[in-house]
């Protein structure tokens, strides 16, 4: 027996296929939850940091980010087989803003987030920069850098090539899906605070007592969580105790004050030696 199918209902299946879109899964850890679209896969990370990818495409967010300088530069931020491809020719790697088309085009996110993209072509011919052989401007990151209410984060998004010619084309087809994926995953992005306390015991003691904090967060990778005492910064504080669940955190109290001493003419303020006023009474630094 012949089966015959309309050849209406084979195109209809077919756009039925080739519109379908499995939803988004949403991922979760203790620093952030986010949805993570269809085709992008979460990687494991022995960190803070979340590495997202689809193909040679990454998006990391690192939710927890210091920095030694005012201002984050790209460099500082992301690392990747991309970025080294174009700029390896640069003497200084902080001048990679020559390897950009400057200022850089911003895909808005949200009001908080925009990511700065950046491309090189032709026009980059004269500044060391590694370029395409087509000529054509290609796209080799984007990334953002930000200051959220509990920590300094950032978002960057690479390319997985050390070859300049296997560089997403700019303004193409494919980009403009990536960059549409990335937009919608992060606008379902909310940071959590990375330490958090929900009681100090006891809230009062004597010099030399034991004290315990309890929240969580303080186990965080690659960091190391220190106690101290705001009116006293320059106090020696010995590393706490932290609980294999990084859920409570123990140390002592200092039996004596370590004090600094200043010029004369200046005094210490909170670790800081500062001009003494006209009227100051040295008798009364050391209640």
């Amino acid at each position: 027996m012949l089966l015959v199918i309309p050849i209406a209902m084979l195109l209809i299946s077919g756009i039925a296929v080739a519109q379908s879109h499995a939803p988004g899964k949403k991922f979760k850890n203790q620093y952030l939850t986010m949805t993570i679209s269809s085709g992008w896969a979460a990687e494991p990370s022995a960190d803070q940091k979340l590495s997202i990818t689809d193909g040679k495409y990454l998006l990391t967010i690192n939710p927890i980010f210091t920095y030694a300088t005012s201002v984050a530069r790209f460099e500082q931020v992301a690392e990747g087989p991309s970025f080294d491809a174009v700029t390896s020719k640069l003497d200084d790697p902080s001048e990679s803003y020559k390897c950009a088309v400057w200022p850089p085009k911003e895909t808005i996110v949200t009001k908080a987030i925009s990511l700065r993209t950046l491309y090189t072509g032709a026009s980059k011919s004269e500044n060391g920069c590694t370029l395409p052989t087509s000529g054509q401007s290609v796209w080799f990151g984007s990334y953002f850098n930000g200051e959220g209410p509990e920590s300094e984060y950032t978002i960057t998004l690479m390319y997985d090539t050390t070859d300049v010619n296997r560089l997403p084309k700019k303004n193409s087809p494919e980009l403009r899906h990536i960059f549409a994926d990335v937009v919608a995953m992060l606008k379902t992005l909310e940071l959590k605070p990375p330490l958090f306390i929900t009681k100090v015991d006891p809230q009062s003691t004597a010099p030399g007592a034991t004290v315990t904090i309890y929240g969580s967060g303080f186990s965080v990778p690659n960091f190391n969580i220190a106690v101290s005492f705001s009116d006293f910064p320059n106090n020696f504080m010995p590393a706490p105790i932290i609980a294999a669940d990084g859920k409570s955190l123990t140390f002592q109290v200092p039996t004596s004050i370590t004090t600094m001493s200043c010029n004369a003419g200046s005094i210490d303020v909170k670790g800081w030696c500062v001009p003494a006023s006209v009227d100051h009474i040295n008798g009364n630094d050391c209640p």
